[in-house]
Parts: C-alpha cells; structure tokens; sequence
C-alpha cells in the first residue's frame, strides 16, 4: 500500500468529496475509504454514489447506510431516520437507491489497513475488532454514550490503547460542540491521544451543516497522517430540511443526553430482528488487490477471497484486512 486517504462522513456532499479527493492527489496505487454515512441529509446522492463507485472507495458500514439496507429489505421497521427516506424516495429515486444498496452489500463493518484500523461510530476496547457489538461499531443507536458509557463510566476513547489508531466518524467531542458547548475550532477534526498507545481519529466536522469535509492522508512518509479539508459550500442540511418539509429539532445537551438514552434502550429492542435485514453482507473479507485495473466493480478496490455462500456461517462482525 502507497497512500491511504480516509474520509470522514459524506451524507450526499458530492461537491466537497471530490474537491477533497482532488486535494489529495492520488493514484490508482493508494487507497481511500470513508467512515460510513455516504448518503442522506445532503444534495447530491446520485452524484455522490456515482463517484464513490468511479473511484472504487471503500465504506466503514455506519447506522445511516445500514438504515438504506432496512428499507431495501422492507423490514418491518423501515428506514427510521427521516433525511434516509427523503434522500431514498424524493432525491435519488428507486433505481439509484437499489444501486447503492447494492454498493453497501458488498462493504463491511470494519476496515483494516497497516496505518489504522476503520469503523464508523467507535469499539470496545476491552473487546477484539473481530468480536465487537455491531451496534456499537456502526453506531445503530447511540450505544456509545449509552451502553459503553454506563459499563466502562467514561467515554470509550479515554480507554483505547491499541497500537494503531482509530479512525471513525462521529464523536462524543462532536456532538458536544453541535449542543451548545463553544469551541474555538468548531470544524476541526477530533485527534484524541492516550498516554503512551493509543489515538482515536474523528473526521465528522460537519460539511452537511455547513462546516467542513475532513480526511487524513496517511503515506509511507508520513504514517501519523496529513489532515486535509474543504469548506462546505452551504449548510445544506438546512435547505432540504426547508425543501421536504422537515421540522428542525432544538437541541441543548441536556435534552441530547435524555434523547440518546431514550433511543438506546429501544434501539436494543429491536436492533436483533434489524439486524436480519444485512445478513448477507460480508462478515469476514480480504481485500488483496489495490490497483483500481484490478478492483471488482461491486467491492471497491480488490477482490474477495471469501466464498459468498460461506459469508453467513461466520459468527464475528465484518472485517476487511487491507495488505501491503
């Protein structure tokens, strides 16, 4: 592996994905990945997918891009965020919505490369990469300040020391700043270090609320990585909220809080018959090849070793191993 170009979440911001690939300036030898949350609340789904599939990127699965797999399925309980349905049924259209459904099947829920490892939402870290909650990882639910919270008594960052970094999307720093607490760079990514081993990486700096898009360039000179981003051309979420008709929630942090554990309890309820909706999604893969000559159309950069009729036997959570 050359270069390694991770991207924090997209949500439909085609724009700012591309003038951000570009800034890196890449070749069919390097690799980029994202942290999940490709589609919903911005403008330009079908033109985001478009690009992700020329480019051959590959996806940390996150709750938003499961949540596009429950509607596909026609699980009972559908696609339960708001901007899913409107970027589904009014933006992208059932053809491009089965499309990228079927992008998403071929991803899994974690991504291993030799700079860092990848999820969407964040792990256990007193529990193996292959043997983690699926929940937790894509971020089904606000298990993070939830589950975890209540076990290990602090935010799980604080706790990491694995020795390579993280790397996810969404963070508790994130969401702190968006609910009323200043900060004095309120779009800069979260690099959070423990002493000794361990870093956690955030890239979620907001570019569909008109922030910023974030990523990190990692390379063989520089292995703690580059972070590069764009600024957001609009606060774009806003301007589909007023186009579909969505009334826009008042947060503070004292009623996030409340929220977050409101809907982690009944995310636990039904996250076990939801999870049947992405039962064929890969659980364990290998991606070897890395030049884009090679790359299958459906996985992204390289190729599974992995028989598809063997993935459901599998009993750990998804992990895609990125080689030199």
């Amino acid at each position: 592996m050359n270069k390694l170009l991770v991207i924090g979440v997209i949500h439909s911001c085609y724009d700012e994905l591309k003038e951000l690939v570009e800034t890196a300036d890449l070749d069919s030898s390097d690799v980029i990945a994202t942290v999940g949350d490709i589609w919903s609340m911005g403008p330009k789904p079908k033109e985001t997918l478009a690009y992700i599939k020329e480019k051959k990127i590959i996806d940390a699965l996150s709750h938003h891009d499961v949540q596009h797999l429950f509607a596909e399925s026609n699980n009972p309980k559908g696609a339960l965020v708001a901007s899913v349905n409107i970027c589904r049924e009014r933006q992208a259209g059932p053809e491009a919505s089965a499309e990228f459904v079927d992008y998403l099947s071929h991803q899994a829920r974690a991504i291993v490369t030799p700079y860092c490892d990848i999820v969407h939402a964040g792990i256990d870290p007193r529990v193996p990469l292959e043997q983690q909650d699926p929940v937790i990882m894509m971020g089904e639910g606000p298990s993070l300040d939830g589950k975890l919270m209540e076990e290990l008594g602090d935010y799980w960052y604080k706790f990491y020391d694995w020795p390579k970094p993280m790397v996810i999307g969404p963070t508790h720093f994130n969401q702190v700043r968006r609910f009323g607490v200043t900060s004095e760079n309120p779009n800069d990514p979260f690099d959070w270090r423990n002493p000794g081993e361990g870093r956690v990486i955030g890239l979620e700096t907001d570019c569909v609320r008109g922030g910023r898009l974030t990523g990190i360039l990692f390379s063989p000179q520089n292995p703690e990585g580059e972070f590069l981003s764009v600024a957001a051309k609009e606060n774009y979420w806003e301007r589909v909220q007023e186009e579909f008709g969505v009334k826009p929630k008042i947060w503070t942090l004292e009623n996030m809080v409340q929220e977050e554990r409101r809907r982690w309890t009944a995310y636990c309820d039904s996250m076990a018959s939801r999870l049947d909706a992405i039962q064929t999604i890969p659980r364990v893969r290998t991606v070897t090849a890395i030049t884009l000559d090679e790359a299958s159309e459906g996985a992204g950069r390289g190729s599974l070793d992995v028989n598809r009729d063997e993935i459901r036997t599998v009993p750990n959570p998804a992990e895609k191993k990125i080689e030199r």
